[in-house]
C-alpha cells in the first residue's frame, strides 16, 4: 500500500488489541479518537501463537462470531 500524506486509523480499525502490561506505557500516547477501540487483555500465553489465538477470540467475541 502506498500512501500519500496520511492514513486515518480510526476510520478502519475495528478494535486495538494490547497487552494489560503494556497500559500504563500505552494509555497517554494513544489518540483519543482510538481510545474507545482499544481493549487491553491480559498476555498469560505460552507464545506469540497462544496470543494470536487468544486475540482472535476476544475479536470474535466483539463481533458476536464466536
Amino acid at each position: 500500500m502506498k500512501v500519500r500524506d496520511e492514513l486515518t486509523l480510526s476510520d478502519w480499525v475495528y478494535a486495538i488489541i494490547v497487552p494489560t502490561y503494556l497500559r500504563e506505557d500505552l494509555e497517554n500516547v494513544i489518540p483519543g479518537n482510538l481510545k474507545d477501540k482499544v481493549i487491553y487483555v491480559k498476555n498469560n500465553c505460552k507464545d506469540i501463537w497462544d496470543w494470536s489465538e487468544k486475540v482472535y477470540g476476544v475479536v470474535e467475541a466483539l463481533t458476536g462470531n464466536s
